[in-house]
């Protein structure tokens, strides 16, 4: 009988009944159908781009939404996650976040065994698995936690995996770029400027291919897929690394953009390890030493600006950032995919694990004070409700607010009345005193099982 292509179910030494692996199949890749657009979906993408051209009226053309992980982080949840969300970095949920009118998507890759850019979250495979022990102690058979790994299995191993609960699969990086290219060549014949592929390099072992890549695009005259490029990454060293070695390939104009852990602005004291990270005071100041390093981190290798948390950012990252603003971080810059210019400097904030937008919208009021200083990337978990909750308090902070009243008069005529409300929350003007609150993590609120 031949496999499904499903997991089946096998016992453990705990006794425990795990996803296995099937027997060898064809690889399950992204249907091709899913990688282009219907006259459907072009309108509903044209549409989702009309929405955030109104978002950035209000916020002075200068704040762009980055879809994190396609709609978010699935892996966070358990075993499993909830049926209305697709798996992060699967072609679902790309595709999704791209509709809905994303300005740029945010991917992690790996390298696998036999050489091909897979986007997945973690080298670990039981953290992206769907419907698998997140802490590794249950293991398919035969598998151990230095087996089951990204750059241990081949690309036809991995894409029998499912990692969502309608078996989809890790995409490769291939993949995501021929929908991206479908998605662009629908905005450029609207005149509207691509959607950016935001790359996190997680394996220093993917730069040279990731090069190799880069040198095809260049060699076919793809200067528009460079363009759409940025690179991130927690790991400095791997971003030096692609950096110098792209310089000796001739590509001198690649954006990228060093990721900043809590402990790098704030210093490791301030940070309470056993508490998510989070800081142990909410007036904790940055540390002037950390700060410096990062300064010379940016400028010393030609970066574009920052990466960090937006609990992080306080008025200091604004003076950090107009301090670099003379030095050019790249021949050519992102002067119509990001709106940026060449030597000007640029904010990715972060929220990972928070979709609550409706009930605390603070992030929205740090992100309206960055952006009248400095473009920034906003990676949401949700571009629509993201979208929504910056609106509102853009309205907010600039005193928008009206009600129009309707009264008789004496005369028996009828008499209207347009009454303004200025912003009444004074959280709005000192949003990057102390930064915005922590929420609860939207997986681990009561209401989600």
């Amino acid at each position: 009988m031949p496999s499904s292509g499903l997991p089946s179910q096998t016992a453990t030494a705990t006794g425990k009944a795990v996803a296995t692996p099937p027997a060898p199949t064809a690889e399950r890749a992204p249907a091709r159908s899913n990688l282009t657009l219907d006259r459907n979906d072009k309108s509903t993408l044209l549409r989702g781009q009309g929405f955030s051209d109104l978002m950035r009226r209000q916020t002075n053309h200068r704040l762009y939404l980055t879809a994190h992980r396609g709609m978010g982080p699935t892996s966070v949840f358990g075993r499993t996650f909830p049926e209305d969300l697709p798996p992060e970095n699967s072609i679902a949920s790309i595709r999704q976040a791209m509709l809905q009118g994303a300005d740029a998507v945010e991917v992690d890759i790996f390298k696998s065994g036999d050489g091909r850019l897979v986007v997945t979250h973690d080298d670990e495979i039981w953290r992206n698995a769907y419907d698998t022990d997140r802490t590794g102690q249950d293991l398919p058979a035969g598998e151990t936690t230095d087996s089951y790994r990204i750059g241990q299995k081949t690309l036809a191993e991995l894409q029998r995996i499912p990692i969502g609960p309608n078996g989809e699969t890790m995409p490769t990086l291939d993949d995501v770029l021929e929908l991206a290219q479908n998605v662009n060549e629908t905005l450029k014949e609207a005149g509207r400027r691509g959607v950016i592929l935001n790359i996190e390099l997680k394996d220093k072992e993917a730069i040279g291919t990731l090069l190799n890549f880069l040198d095809s695009q260049k060699a076919a005259g793809r200067q528009d897929c460079l363009d759409n490029l940025i690179f991130c990454s927690f790991k400095h060293e791997a971003l030096k690394t692609l950096r110098a070695e792209a310089k000796d390939r001739g590509i001198s104009n690649l954006n990228i953009v060093p990721g900043i852990k809590t402990a790098q602005w704030f210093g490791d004291a301030q940070v309470d390890k056993e508490n998510g990270f989070a800081l142990r005071k909410e007036d904790a100041e940055y540390d002037k030493q950390e700060v410096e390093k990062l300064r010379k981190l940016v400028e010393d290798y030609d970066f574009q600006g920052y990466d960090g948390i937006i609990w992080d950012f306080r008025q200091d990252v604004l003076d950090l950032v107009s301090s670099s603003a003379g030095v050019p971080y790249g021949a050519a810059g992102l002067p119509r995919q990001g709106g940026t210019t060449p030597g000007e400097m640029v904010l990715h904030a972060s929220t990972s694990d928070f979709r609550q937008y409706a009930t605390d919208n603070a992030f929205s009021d740090v992100l309206l004070k960055l952006t009248e200083a400095v473009e920034t990337f906003f990676k949401c978990d949700n571009i629509d409700d993201a979208r929504k909750t910056i609106l509102d308090s853009a309205i907010r902070s600039k005193g928008l607010q009206a009600q129009l009243l309707c009264r008789p008069t004496k005369d028996g005529g009828v008499e209207y009345r347009i009454y303004n409300y200025g912003h009444s929350d004074d959280r709005y003007y000192s949003a990057l005193t102390h930064g915005a609150p922590k929420p609860v993590p939207f997986s681990k609120l009561k209401c989600i099982t």
